[in-house]
């Protein structure tokens, strides 16, 4: 004859399962199930409540008396083993005894004590087997026992808030997408405790695009604004976004504020660059934060008479700015106060404008 045991197809999804009825077997836990009937029973006492429901709440107690994992008794099977010359034979075990050494043994614990340890004379497979049937049926006691709860909410026997049917028990998603603000200090800075406050110190800065190009060396550049006595303005830690050291000419694009590509084309002599040409730039404005940003550097540039990009402390390029007639800045001057009020209230509100 050949015996066949169906078993999960996925046993960590049915590891995860044992784990979660084990509350309900242990007696040091609040929600063990003979406190939960106790509790149920005192509620429900001399009230007026149908014979139906009082004899379901008596079946399914008995039922979870039978099948408690801290006894010898047999639930549906028992097992005993010897060796084919009759020596070496073990204790008759029962399947309660099996499936709470797997919880205790294999599972959660490393030993199992009492009578769990009997057990471990039977292969790993066998407890597994065993704990398959006792936690799944444990498993549907649980799933009872909920509906007698639901039942008696129904029957406005039990009041409870209602956030105890609403909370989530489970995840439910594969991934958690949030927007955030990353900041990014020195290694030895230390985070402050939001006991005391909420500001940052100095040394930690906000985590942006340019931030994160940075953390590469050879991507580091800093834009240098002068005015016409040669003094500086602005001046902005900018990051190579792109090389393109192959083409023809190279090509190497600079991002600056986070909001501006600047576009120079190189040639290239053995190996270093010469003959810097810009060619172009782009603005970034596809949020309230970078149309901000973009803008106040637009005006930076507008009050310069030079710009400088400096790699590893020495000029690698100047250009002269654009300049923009006086409509043009004042035009830009009104657009830059009126985003970095829309930036705020985005910043208060939480909403996107």
């Amino acid at each position: 004859m050949t015996l066949t045991r169906r078993l999960p197809a996925d046993e960590e999804v049915f590891e995860s399962l044992a784990s979660r009825v084990r509350p309900l077997t242990l007696k040091s836990e609040p929600v063990h199930y003979a406190k939960v009937f106790d509790a149920i029973e005192r509620l429900v006492g001399d009230a007026d409540v149908e014979d139906a429901l009082r004899a379901r709440l008596r079946g399914l107690r008995r039922a979870w008396e039978v099948s408690d994992i801290d006894g010898i008794q047999t639930q549906a099977y028992s097992m005993q083993s010897a060796r084919a010359d009759g020596t070496e034979a073990t204790n008759m075990v029962s399947d309660t005894q099996l499936a709470a050494a797997w919880l205790y043994a294999d599972l959660v614990h490393t030993d199992a004590r009492g009578p769990k340890r009997q057990a471990l004379a039977f292969p790993f497979r066998e407890r597994y087997a065993a704990a398959v049937r006792v936690f799944s049926h444990l498993a549907a006691l649980t799933v009872a026992t909920m509906r007698l709860v639901e039942s008696l909410r129904d029957s406005r026997l039990l009041t409870e808030d209602d956030s105890v049917w609403e909370e989530d028990v489970i995840v439910g998603a594969s991934e958690l997408v949030e927007e955030v603000r990353a900041f990014v200090a020195p290694l030895s800075s230390e985070m402050p405790d939001m006991r005391d406050s909420l500001e940052l110190t100095e040394e930690w800065k906000v985590f942006t695009v340019t931030e994160l190009l940075r953390q590469n060396p050879a991507n580091r550049v800093r834009v240098v604004l002068r005015d016409d006595n040669g003094d500086v303005t602005a001046a902005y830690n900018a990051a190579v976004a792109r090389r393109r050291p192959d083409a023809t000419p190279a090509e190497w694009d600079v991002l600056v504020a986070g909001s501006i590509m600047f576009k120079f084309s190189f040639e290239i002599r053995g190996d270093r660059m010469t003959s810097a040409h810009f060619r172009d730039w782009e603005i970034f404005d596809s949020t309230n934060e970078l149309k901000l940003a973009s803008t106040r550097l637009l005006l930076e540039i507008h009050r310069a008479s030079a710009m400088s990009f400096e790699v590893g402390g020495s000029e690698l390029l100047s250009l002269v700015p654009p300049t923009f007639s006086e409509d043009e800045r004042r035009e830009l001057e009104v657009f830059a106060e009126t985003v970095e009020d829309i930036s705020s209230i985005e910043r208060l509100t939480g909403k996107i404008l």
